[in-house]
């Protein structure tokens, strides 16, 4: 199956991974064949892409049985994932003003962090039965769930990065617990301002710069969640330049679990579709991570991060170095960038088998950019 930005879809292609809503409603089923009408319907959900099936002509160039583009985690454990935490965040908001409205005092954090608990131990215990944890697959999202299902897809990354750290059952627990509630403070931030479909002005980022705070704050009046969670709410934007917000901390200032966190917060904000954007590909947020490694994000964190990203799945179409236009067969462990290629018209340079290009082998020969297109038009 391949990603596909929906501008890119002309009618007729089928759906190859089920879209819901943080609802847990299908919206559309894979499997269904998508028409002009679906394909508004989607969008209208704030959707700007999706998975398709491979078109016939492909398949008997890759075997769909060893297709590795797949979720980390089982896609019913996500939905009820984002479900669920999307229902105890807005119970524990209501109960909380209910609380203060009749001017009494009830722990109901105890009942948020008792859900926190038991969505960040199920996500823990998916991944670490998960036989393969390579990243080969960008979470789809809908604008008005968006900060939901980004939340569950930075604890799933941030898990990630702790298991190759080898941290202990309890780092990862605090790790995907502050992951879950990292954007809490965007509850008191107005929708039509998280939802613009521009990209924000000075004024705007100043006001979305304000969520850490709200978010720590909120957390720390209400519930007794420990330090080291309520401090990857905190700080979760900062950079180890002192560039980011809200406190413009310091490597050093920085909380350990903070590093591993604004590492997947960046590199899932960068690879969704937005609601002034289309999603970014895993290699250009590749290349981001490594170029600003050590300025901003820890180096050797980040090199952990991007060794477990296959940026061009089996069946990713791309357009070579030498201009012509491919599909990826296989990818080769350890060299994410060199897979092997079958191209889509004579060259020299394959082989005579299927016009297979290793580009291992052929070291002159470039991915030069992901494509969505046989045709060079």
């Amino acid at each position: 199956m391949r990603f596909m930005p929906l501008s890119f879809l002309s009618g007729g292609e089928t759906l190859a991974v089920s879209i819901f809503n943080s609802n847990m409603q299908v919206l559309m089923t894979a499997g269904a064949t998508l028409s002009e009408k679906n394909i508004n319907r989607i969008k209208q959900f704030g959707i700007q892409s999706v998975y398709i099936r491979d078109e016939e002509f492909l398949k008997d160039t890759i075997d769909p049985d060893s297709e590795p583009v797949k979720d980390i985690i089982n896609p019913k454990v996500r939905q009820a994932s984002v479900y669920n935490i999307k229902k105890c965040i807005e119970t524990f908001d209501l109960k909380v003003k209910q609380q203060k409205k009749q001017l009494k005092y009830g722990d109901y954090g105890m009942y948020l962090a008792k859900d926190i608990t038991s969505i960040s131990k199920s996500l823990i215990k998916e991944i670490m039965q998960s036989k393969n944890t390579d990243i080969s697959m960008m979470a789809i999202k809908n604008v008005q769930d968006y900060y939901y299902e980004h939340s569950v897809n930075v604890a799933v990354l941030s898990v990630i990065i702790g298991l190759e750290m080898g941290l202990k059952i309890t780092e990862l627990e605090n790790l995907s617990y502050g992951a879950l509630l990292a954007d809490i403070g965007n509850h008191w931030l107005s929708t039509e301002l998280l939802n613009s479909p521009n990209v924000f002005n000075a004024a705007e980022f100043n006001e979305i710069k304000r969520h850490p705070y709200l978010g720590y704050n909120y957390i720390n009046d209400n519930t007794t969640i420990n330090a080291h969670i309520k401090n990857l709410i905190l700080q979760h934007h900062e950079r180890l330049d002192g560039s980011g917000y809200p406190k413009h901390l310091t490597s050093d200032d920085i909380n350990p679990l903070s590093k591993i966190l604004m590492i997947s917060d960046v590199y899932d904000a960068m690879t969704s579709d937005r609601s002034y954007r289309v999603a970014h590909s895993q290699i250009e947020a590749i290349e981001y991570l490594m170029a600003t490694a050590s300025t901003l994000f820890d180096f050797e964190l980040t090199n952990i991060f991007v060794r477990k990203i296959i940026p061009y799945p089996v069946g990713t179409y791309v357009l070579l170095s030498n201009g012509q236009r491919g599909v990826v067969l296989e990818n080769v462990p350890d060299y994410p960038l060199r897979p092997k290629v079958r191209i889509f018209s004579d060259s020299r340079t394959a082989s005579q088998h299927k016009f297979i290009v290793d580009l291992l082998e052929t070291n002159n020969i470039t991915i030069k950019q992901v494509v969505y297109s046989i045709s060079a038009k």
